[in-house]
């Protein structure tokens, strides 16, 4: 997108711009952007599979450089209790060393098991989403492989 759609967009579109821009390694996702754009509006103009293609690319591109870098941080997902991992192991050292960690994390798990299991829960709930939305996305990504260069 970044590369390659860009270039082409410039290449083939763009006026007046300075020659560095020409170069096939010049990086500029808003120049690919508009070349993806110009090839979704291609409808069966351009092919039909060209225009769904290019669509695709354009839903992947956003999710991996938009969407996907803005997920909650698993360490910061609140269990069903309103507490995140973070929350909950934050005072569990003694001084700044770490020393005592396991020993503070073993007592407030007793003091609060629903708590524990909470925090826990959320976690695994949230890796476990993420996990399947990345392998979906990277299946897609797979499957377009052969349409993201000319």
């Amino acid at each position: 997108m970044e590369l390659e759609k860009a270039h082409l967009q410039i290449v083939f579109s763009e006026d007046n711009l300075p020659k560095y821009m020409y170069k096939a390694n010049y990086r500029n996702a808003k120049m690919g952007m508009k070349y993806i754009d110009w090839e979704i509006s291609l409808g069966k103009e351009g092919g039909i599979n060209q225009s769904k293609n290019a669509k695709k690319i354009k839903d992947l591109y956003i999710w991996w450089t938009d969407a996907r870098p803005k997920r909650t941080d698993l360490m910061n997902v609140k269990g069903p209790m309103g507490v995140s991992t973070n929350e909950y192991y934050e005072d569990t050292t003694s001084d700044k060393t770490g020393r005592a960690t396991f020993s503070h994390i073993g007592r407030k798990k007793d003091e609060n098991p629903e708590l524990y299991e909470s925090v826990n829960k959320a976690y695994n709930d949230a890796e476990e989403m993420y996990e399947k939305e990345d392998e979906k996305m990277l299946i897609q990504l797979i499957k377009l492989r052969k349409y993201l260069w000319t």
